[in-house]
Formats: C-alpha cells, structure tokens, sequence
C-alpha cells in the first residue's frame, strides 16, 4: 500500500513483481543488537508471512549479524544489515543466509574487531558470561590475566571445557602470517576481485574455475602483467582461506592454466622482453665517489654516500636501509643508531648492523650484517664512519639528512638517480635493487663460490642466480673456450 500521508517522501521498488514504498528513515541508527533483533523479528515476520520458504534463510541472516556484531565495532555492522537489505530489496535472488563480501568490505573497512567483550569465566570472545559452561559452576569470575589476554580455555581442574573456539587469536595469527607490504597487495587484489562479482551480482566465494578465468581476462585488458595476475591468484587463495572455505586448487584448474598461459604469450608478443634493472658495478660506484667528494661540505653527500657503499656490501636490499615514509620509523624493526657495531674502537676493521627485520625473516629473529675493510676509496667501513661521527648518537632512524628527516626509499631511489644523470650515466633503469644486483654480479665476477654470495645475500634458495648479470663479451669469450 502507498505510504501514509505526511510521511517522508518514498522511494517506489520492485521486488518479485510487487511495489514496495520505502520511506526515508527519520530515526537514529539502532543503538545496539538487543534492539536489532527485536526490530528484525518484526521485520522477519512480515516477510515470512508473504514468503514462508525464507524462514531458514532469515534465521540465519539473523546469525550472521548476531556473529558480525561480536567482532566488529557499532555501527558498523548495522550498516552493513542496512546495506544488504537496500541491495536485497533491488535482487530477489539475493541469498540471506550468505554474508555478501562486496558489502562486508565497504562496511567494515579499515574497521578494528573488538576486543573488550569477552567471557569473564574463560575469557573467550565467542560468547558472554552467562552462555559459558563455567558459569553453571558457580565459581567467581576469573580477573583477565596479563601475559595471556585470550586463552581458549581455563586451566581450573575438572572444571568443564569451553569448546566455542576464540575466532579473535585465529583471524591474528593468521594475519601474522605474511608481511605488512604482503597484505598491501593481497588487499588490492581481494577487493578488485570482490568489486568485480559485486557489480555483476555473483557470489564471489568460493572460488570457482570460471569466475578466475573471466577475472584474468578482465585484469589482462586492463594491461596486468602476467606475473601480477599471478600474485592476484595468491591473495585469492588466501581470501578463501580466510573465509574458512576448502583450499582452492587453483594450480589444478586446466582452462584457467590455459587462459594463463596464452596472456603470457600476448603480453610478450605485444612488448618484447621487459627490460631489466642495470647492476650498480665498481666502475660506476667510483663515478658517485668522485660526485659525492665534490660536495663533501654538505652533510647528506655523506650519509648518502655510506647509505650507498652500505647497501652495495651488505648485498642490502633498498628497503633495508630506508623507510618507507618518513614517519614510519619503528624502533623494532627498523635501523638505529644503537644497531651499528665495531669489532675494535681504536681500529675498526668491520662494521657490524643488527637487521631486526627483513624480507626473509618473517618471525624477526634477526640477522647480522657484517662489512669489512676495503682498504681502498670505497671502503664502507670508512664511509658509515665518516658519517656516524657528524650524526652523533641521536634516536632515531640510522640515516637521517641534515635537516633531521629520515631517509625514505623513494627519495634515497630519486637522489641516487639524479647523481648518476650529472655523472653521465643514462638513470632510468636503474633502481633500489640494482646495488643488490650489482653485488651479485661483482662477486661472481671475481670467483666467489655460489654458496657465499647465496650466503652474503641471504637467500634462502637458488634466486641469487636471477641477480647475476653476465656481460655479453665474457659470454662470447666461452665459444672460443668450446672450440679450443
């Protein structure tokens, strides 16, 4: 029937062939679930009344939000039951007893799960106090211990096991499962993908061998690389996983291996090899001497220059030596002062930098990089030296300019590259990575066996082989050795 007269002005839908008249609401978001449900039974049993086969589904729609509002904060989850049932009006087809995932992303983005509600008993967040099998004990509520916030179960003596499992440590633990930069892309890829199905009304989970055959279409005429779309697959993985769905066999999908395949082939028709980083060789570290010599009146020549011979004999990655923004330094992660070492004060022959993190060291047990002498104008040990003795010992990150701010990757990335145009030398393929590539490629010029520079470099596997760059003519010279 049409809204009643003074009302709000009203939004006419269709919803299976019947006007619904949806006035605008004038009242407060509902403050919290004890009023939801009682709204929602009133609004379940008008629906029920005229499509009785949506009992089961309503009921657990109604679960799913009991379970929503128990991990993320108000009014978050409310926005999200308003949300999906606008979008549910639009769809009779939309199936209540699933969360819907493109909505769930835009409700509780960026969105912290809630960690004060929690069974004083068993300190479970999975239910309240008076639902706990502890409670029919009788005993007084345990105090929340310190050293252990969130323990599955109590330890009392025959005291009866909560089974209902903390959702809260497992969703942390497997958070902490790869690292920060790792989520970064894995989330631009699950919401590109959540995005996708949304706007075409399909569910997005589980995972199905046509649903990842049309998303690598879509993300290869959107000129994805290959190797991208094949990260993607990986955060795909990983949002099935999350969602508690069987692990996918993506790998085993033998279209979707020939949809793969065939973008590889049109990718490298299309643009030929992708050009690599250059390596930093000696020849071009002593051109960036001669150009920070000449301004060795200004302190950052200095620190750039042993941010340079650091990062070339350390086999460093640029991102070990520098910060992603310039408020993001984190005393336990991330190069201090108080992280540099030398074997004898009167007469250092090495320097030692204590890596609290690293690419390779996702349970941060650390590594020590050690650089010795070269007794000769590139010597590292002399240039960190140098440059530590007008630092001083201030907190804070280990380079920092003259003007205090620390030396981020991107400005570390731009001066080296100014330097090597003003020196000559053609900058545009040249990056972060190429004094990682450079070190490789010098050591196994001069004889070092495979397993030291895999060593020097700490790689965990045969991927230092991809860094050694051999010159051209040193690979024409073994024809000749062939022949001999």
């Amino acid at each position: 029937m049409p809204p009643a007269k003074g009302s709000a002005p009203a939004a006419n839908k269709i919803l299976d062939g019947h006007n619904l008249y949806i006035v605008r609401p004038t009242k407060r978001l509902i403050p919290d679930f004890p009023t939801w449900l009682q709204c929602f039974s009133v609004y379940s049993a008008v629906l029920i009344l005229k499509y009785p086969e949506r009992a089961t589904s309503l009921l657990l729609y109604q679960k799913n939000i009991a379970y929503l509002s128990q991990r993320f904060r108000w009014p978050s989850w409310v926005v999200y039951d308003n949300s999906f049932r606008s979008e549910a009006a639009d769809n009779a087809k939309t199936d209540w007893s699933l969360i819907d995932y493109g909505v769930h992303s835009r409700s509780f983005h960026n969105q912290t799960l809630i960690r004060d509600s929690w069974c004083a008993n068993c300190h479970s967040v999975d239910h309240l106090q008076a639902d706990c099998p502890y409670a029919k004990t009788g005993a007084p509520p345990k105090k929340r211990p310190a050293a252990a916030p969130y323990p599955m179960h109590s330890k009392r003596p025959n005291a009866p096991i909560c089974m209902n499992f903390n959702r809260t440590n497992l969703e942390h633990y497997f958070h902490q499962s790869i690292a920060p930069a790792t989520h970064r892309s894995y989330n631009s890829a699950q919401t590109r993908y959540i995005k996708l199905y949304t706007q075409i009304s399909i569910q997005p989970l589980p995972l199905e061998e046509t649903h990842l055959c049309r998303f690598a279409s879509f993300l290869a005429k959107d000129n994805i690389t290959y190797t991208t779309i094949k990260c993607y697959f990986s955060a795909l993985r990983r949002l099935q996983l999350s969602h508690n769905y069987p692990e996918p066999m993506i790998s085993s999908f033998p279209k979707l291996e020939c949809v793969v395949k065939g973008i590889k082939r049109e990718q490298a028709h299309k643009k030929g090899e992708t050009p690599k980083r250059l390596p930093i060789t000696i020849e071009i570290l002593q051109k960036l001497r001669v150009f920070f010599e000449a301004r060795s009146h200004e302190t950052d020549a200095f620190m750039l220059w042993a941010a340079v011979t650091t990062c070339f004999f350390g086999f460093m990655r640029s991102g070990e030596i520098t910060l992603p923004s310039e408020s993001a330094f984190d005393p336990s992660s991330h190069l201090g002062f108080a992280d540099v070492t030398v074997d004898d004060i009167s007469a250092p022959q090495l320097v030692k930098l204590r890596l609290k993190a690293s690419k390779t060291d996702p349970f941060r047990k650390g590594v020590e990089i050690v650089i010795g002498r070269t007794h000769n104008s590139l010597c590292p040990v002399a240039a960190l030296l140098s440059y530590l003795a007008i630092r001083g010992n201030r907190p804070g990150f280990l380079f920092l300019f003259a003007d205090g701010r620390p030396l981020t990757k991107s400005r570390f990335i731009l001066k080296i590259r100014e330097a090597l145009s003003l020196v000559g030398i053609d900058s545009s393929q040249y990056a972060g990575h190429s004094f990682r590539i450079g070190a490789a490629t010098t050591a196994a010029a001069q004889g070092i066996q495979d397993s030291v520079i895999q060593m020097l470099g700490r790689w965990k596997s045969s991927a230092y082989q991809l860094y050694i760059r051999t010159p051209k003519d040193k690979l024409a010279r073994y024809s000749s050795i062939i022949a001999a």
